[in-house]
């Protein structure tokens, strides 16, 4: 008998959804990208998602995550009443959506390649002339003749269509789809015919690049894809333009921290990473320091300020020896490729000076606590309406149900406001930012001396020998006494002051430094006259201003010199008496 003939199984991919739009490309083959413009129904919506979607997301690198931050008071108070009021002109810009390929458990796919396939038989019905796919996700077709038509063909089991640029946008259409379900009837719905809408998208696909082989890669071109479209249409925040900047080396050293603080156990809480600064007042906030400030405490204490040019990625000999890059094996070019320069210095900034600033964060006791305190709240979420409200503090979104929103809204303002009563215990000064710039401030003052008198040591090593004097003088209640902060930090009314991060240089950073090396161990081998005198001619400048008044009074109708003199000679009389009533505190605290 003839054998049996087995008919192969067919293996055409299985696509269940198509739109079709004009096709266009920009940029040359590593920066190219292609799309399709087109206009979606209301009721079409439903293929779009959004980033906080895609599980795991929460989890992705800070440089990638603000594409998922949705700010939901902007949706609720401006977007959605604009979208509702008949007597406004609607339209806004097309919704930038991105093809993503995911796997079976909807997390996004790495390995794959988009590439040009021929043109089949129903692609030629059509008069579409080239194709390409990434097989088994999706396929598009296009003209490259006078019509310029394309068309999407995908899996919707194996691909996501995601906004990248215009996310509030759509939460917000999504919200009101969500209305206009529940009640077709809706008055205010009915008044600006919203069933009739035509919704105005891109679809962007981005597999064809070489780097698009991981999951990072596939981020990173999506990242800037953003970078570019808001970059352009408007001037971001600083906060944003540092998440977006990969030419500064403040910047790239600022985004390090970000993307590793939560595997180092700091919430992304703590930092406020979305630039809000909206909330009430009387409920608080989580965070203890923007990007923005987290910048000026690096480039201020740590690395150095950058160089004059911003359009190339170049270090300074600052902060080349910030990272000791020339005591690697093999230090690379510092005129490599941007690109390669960057990386490595990402990978050495995170060798050297990161594993210091987390031990400090983590181990430096007012911080610390308010760390640990943030961190029992992620760990201690009882149910959907906690998870839902503190997303919405840390991620900006959480897509609580309707029927949850009060509940969920009432939590948050829980948070935020034990929070801000948490905070409140760590006192006036470690509270705010002037306390973080205090102890970076220290601890830049502190390493200097060491390393001047004692001995070039790791920057973790020198971490811990700075929190070890640190954390004694808190326990002590030193470094919030009025020997060391009046007139360094506080003035007579007990108001801030030298808080900007040169003020800080010369005030309480330098009188925590100071502090710090006079109790160390290692005292005996270094000088502090000149961190001692920076520290006093501080409280003497305070002394001057609270003490002119007075001096004026006494001396009414003396020339304006001999009333200086005597305001200069009385101030430096305190100035005296109290770094010298410091300096006994200190010597009763001294380690062995």
């Amino acid at each position: 008998m003839p054998e049996e003939i087995v008919k192969k199984p067919n293996t055409k991919p299985k696509y269940d959804k198509e739109l079709l739009g004009i096709f266009g490309h920009l940029g040359n083959e590593q920066s190219k990208v292609k799309f399709i413009q087109l206009n979606l129904g209301t009721d079409e919506l439903d293929l779009l998602g959004l980033v906080s979607e895609i599980p795991g997301s929460e989890q992705w690198s800070i440089r990638q995550l603000f594409q998922r931050d949705i700010d939901e008071d902007r949706v609720e108070d401006e977007i959605i009443p604009y979208f509702k009021d008949p007597s406004t002109v609607k339209f806004f810009n097309p919704l930038t959506i991105a093809v993503l390929p995911i796997d079976n458990h909807g997390q996004l796919c790495s390995d794959l390649v988009e590439e040009d396939v021929d043109v089949d038989s129903a692609d030629s019905s059509r008069n579409f002339s080239h194709a390409y796919a990434v097989d088994g996700f999706y396929r598009v077709s296009h003209d490259a003749g006078v019509t310029k038509y394309g068309l999407l063909h995908w899996d919707t089991s194996k691909v996501k269509l995601i906004a990248i640029d215009g996310q509030h946008r759509l939460y917000a259409l999504k919200r009101l789809l969500g209305v206009f379900r529940q009640n077709p009837s809706d008055e205010a719905l009915g008044k600006v015919g919203f069933k009739s809408w035509k919704i105005p998208i891109v679809l962007v696909t981005l597999g064809h690049s070489s780097q698009i082989h991981s999951t990072e890669g596939l981020l990173e071109k999506t990242r800037g894809i953003f970078v570019t479209i808001n970059k352009q249409a408007k001037q971001p925040t600083r906060s944003r333009t540092i998440l977006l900047n990969d030419y500064s080396v403040t910047a790239v050293a600022t985004q390090e921290v970000l993307d590793s603080a939560r595997s180092q156990g700091i919430p992304l809480a703590f930092f406020n990473w979305r630039d809000y600064r909206d909330e009430p007042s009387e409920a608080g906030t989580t965070y203890l320091v923007g990007v923005d400030e987290l910048e000026d405490i690096i480039k201020g204490y740590l690395i150095g300020e950058d160089a004059d040019s911003s359009s190339e990625f170049k270090l300074t000999n600052d902060q080349e020896r910030a990272v000791l890059w020339n005591e690697q094996a093999t230090p690379p070019p510092l005129d490599s490729p941007p690109v390669e320069l960057r990386e490595a210095f990402r990978s050495r900034y995170r060798e050297t000076v990161l594993p210091a600033v987390f031990y400090i964060l983590y181990k430096i006791e007012p911080v610390a606590s308010y760390i640990e305190y943030l961190t029992d709240i992620e760990n201690g979420l009882k149910n959907d309406v906690e998870k839902h409200a503190w997303s919405r503090i840390v991620y900006g979104s959480d897509y609580a149900p309707e029927n949850m929103e009060t509940k969920v809204r009432e939590r948050k303002h829980e948070f935020l406001k034990s929070c801000g009563e948490k905070k409140r215990e760590m006192g006036n000064i470690y509270s705010r930012v002037v306390g973080l710039r205090a102890i970076f401030s220290g601890f830049c003052e502190f390493s200097d001396v060491y390393t001047q008198y004692v001995t070039v040591e790791p920057w973790l090593d020198l971490a811990k020998k700075f929190e070890k004097s640190f954390n004694h003088l808190f326990r002590e209640n030193v470094l919030l006494s009025y020997e060391l902060t009046n007139n360094v930090a506080l003035d007579s009314s007990g108001s801030i002051i030298n808080y900007k991060v040169d003020q800080v240089k010369k005030g309480l950073g330098a009188a925590v430094g100071y502090a710090c090396l006079f109790i160390s161990a290692e005292r005996e081998y270094y000088e502090l006259e000149e961190l001692r005198d920076r520290v006093f001619k501080t409280m003497v400048a305070g002394y001057r201003r609270d003490l002119r008044p007075g001096v004026k009074e006494d001396y009414v109708g003396r020339p304006n010199n001999e009333i200086t003199e005597e305001v200069n000679r009385r101030a430096d009389s305190a100035a005296q008496k109290q770094i010298k009533r410091l300096e006994k505190k200190l010597n009763k605290l001294l380690l062995a």
